[in-house]
């Protein structure tokens, strides 16, 4: 699965290492989206940990300013989805020379919602950073269940740590954040598979921790985020040891909807093919 860069003309890259989010500018976004620069926190979501699942058709349920959809430019077709019309002019202008990319403007929670995306063959619904701003989530996830072909799959990637929710989660909008058995127990309902249900961010701990629950902030320090960035590389890789046991901020859980009682080899072919194409192209790009 091929993750390119984003080339539009509107859209200029200031800064990106390896696991981290493109970044735009600032003064480009649209005016409403502006104040949660202030508040952005960026996570060592590194690509390699969503390419083995993702398919050619894929769905992006908060797409947002466009950050994450620069990297699946390469797929036969991306649909994003957002609430804010603003968000949706703006990503549709940053990718109007993309004939594969399709922003729609809608809720996930509503059926008008899931009768429009219903033409479109989705082998991958991909929602990052999102369900925890979703009220009615469990309707959310029923519907990007729905919109999936037998076969396809939900990466999924949400905060854990209930015991970690704060002033910074009340901040971003966030209604809730996820324990393991909790998130668990919420697919469970969808007829979704669980693939994997693992961690990220273990790096996070600290800082949301003191920041959120401690010194009750409502925004992270610029210097705090700097440094972070500067670091994600190295986290990236220490939390690919640890992870082995178990421990981290923030599970990611590749979930398929059942086509038969277990993936046929040419499937598990198929997405070894994509990790192993997605993994070349990803480090070709830092070189």
């Amino acid at each position: 699965m091929p993750l390119q860069r984003a080339t539009s003309p509107n859209k200029r890259l200031l800064w990106r290492s390896p696991g981290t989010q493109c970044r735009t500018r600032r003064s480009d976004w649209p005016r409403d989206l502006a104040p949660h620069g202030e508040r952005r926190s960026l996570q060592p979501l590194d690509p390699d940990e969503i390419a083995p699942y993702a398919g050619r058709r894929l769905l992006e349920v908060g797409c947002g300013i466009g950050n994450m959809t620069s990297y699946f430019l390469g797929l036969d077709e991306v649909v994003g989805l957002d609430r804010l019309p603003s968000s949706v002019r703006y990503v549709r202008a940053a990718f109007a020379d993309r004939p594969n990319v399709h922003i729609c403007e809608g809720d996930i929670t509503t059926r008008d919602t899931v009768a429009q995306l219903a033409g479109h063959r989705l082998d991958t619904v991909m929602c990052l950073n999102v369900l925890e701003h979703i009220e009615d989530h469990q309707t959310a996830l029923r519907h990007m269940a729905e919109l999936l072909t037998p076969g396809g799959r939900l990466l999924l990637f949400v905060p854990a740590g209930a015991y970690m929710h704060g002033t910074l989660d009340s901040a971003l909008g966030h209604f809730r954040r996820y324990d393991r058995g909790q998130l668990r127990s919420l697919v469970s309902a969808t007829g979704l598979t669980i693939l994997r249900l693992s961690y990220l961010n273990i790096a996070g701990i600290p800082g949301w921790w003191l920041n959120s629950r401690v010194l009750k902030r409502d925004i992270l320090p610029h210097g705090q985020l700097k440094l972070f960035n500067l670091l994600a590389p190295l986290f990236i890789g220490a939390e690919r040891l640890l992870r082995r046991w178990g421990c981290a901020a923030r599970p990611i859980a590749p979930l398929y909807r059942p086509e038969t009682d277990a993936m046929t080899a040419s499937t598990a072919q198929l997405r070894c093919a994509n990790a192993s194409t997605a993994r070349s192209n990803w480090r070709s790009a830092w070189r």
